[in-house]
């Protein structure tokens, strides 16, 4: 349970080893010129890169951030993009 409610939880076991995770969600609106993403997240992970990615239907555009070595929260923290 996040700070405000119900979340989503994405759970890995790399054993020991590198690979990634991929959370996908379709969403239907319109993104402005300006605009900020925010979000709560915690997690047990050792420093590693975190990207969000937001992409149009034809996966043509997409709007990326990527964090480096990124150190993952123990608890609830607000991350904004």
């Amino acid at each position: 349970k996040t700070p405000y409610g119900a979340g989503h939880r994405l759970a890995v076991d790399f054993r020991g080893q590198g690979g990634f995770a991929l959370a996908e969600r379709n969403l239907n609106w319109t993104v402005p010129d300006n605009f900020e993403i925010s979000f709560w997240l915690k997690g047990a992970l050792p420093n590693n890169d975190f990207e969000f990615k937001l992409m149009d239907p034809a996966g043509t555009t997409v709007w990326w951030v990527k964090r480096p070595a990124f150190g993952w929260p123990r608890d609830w923290t607000r991350v904004v993009l």
